[in-house]
């Protein structure tokens, strides 16, 4: 008997989102673009883009600068020895 409850219930539960999902279904509209203040240009993306490749380098950079000081220090530090 609980496992028909079980059933029955389960079964109704998916059913139900069914309906709710073929009500209202979600559909992504390639074609349609944003307008207004959540728009975001195409000039803006690529300032974006180019902002966060710059900031990349930079980081790379430093990195790089501080990986070749600490290969400097660990020489200077083993002809100590």
């Amino acid at each position: 008997m609980k496992k028909k409850v079980l059933t029955t219930t389960i079964a109704t539960g998916l059913m139900a989102a069914g309906v709710l999902t073929t009500q209202n279904p979600a559909s992504a509209k390639a074609d349609t673009v944003p307008t207004g203040d959540n728009a975001t240009s195409t000039n803006e993306v690529a300032t974006q883009k180019s902002d966060a490749k710059t900031i990349a380098k930079d980081n790379v950079n430093t990195a790089q600068t501080n990986l070749d000081k600490a290969k400097a220090d660990t020489q200077n530090a083993s002809d100590s020895l």
